[in-house]
C-alpha cells in the first residue's frame, strides 16, 4: 500500500501588541496507509522555496501570508 497524506493542518498563533506583531505556525500532519479506488490525488512536493495564503474562505480575507525559502525535508 501506498502511503498518503490525509490531512495537513497547522496551528496558529497570532500576537498583536502595540508596538509588535508575533505570528507563529506550527503544522500537523496525520498520515494514513489507504488505497484510493479513484484518481490518485494531486501531490504537494515542498522541495523548493514557495509562498502560502492563509485565506477566510467565506469572506476571502488573508489572514496570514507568508513564504518559504529554504524548506528541510
Amino acid at each position: 500500500h501506498d502511503l498518503y497524506l490525509n490531512t495537513l493542518m497547522q496551528a496558529v498563533h497570532l500576537d498583536m501588541g502595540r508596538e509588535n506583531s508575533d505570528l507563529s505556525a506550527v503544522p500537523l500532519a496525520v498520515l494514513r496507509a489507504t488505497v484510493y479506488p479513484f484518481e490518485r490525488p494531486a501531490v504537494f512536493r515542498a522541495d523548493h522555496p514557495f509562498v502560502y495564503v492563509i485565506r477566510h474562505n467565506a469572506t476571502g480575507c488573508i489572514l496570514a501570508l507568508g513564504r518559504c525559502t529554504e524548506p528541510e525535508y
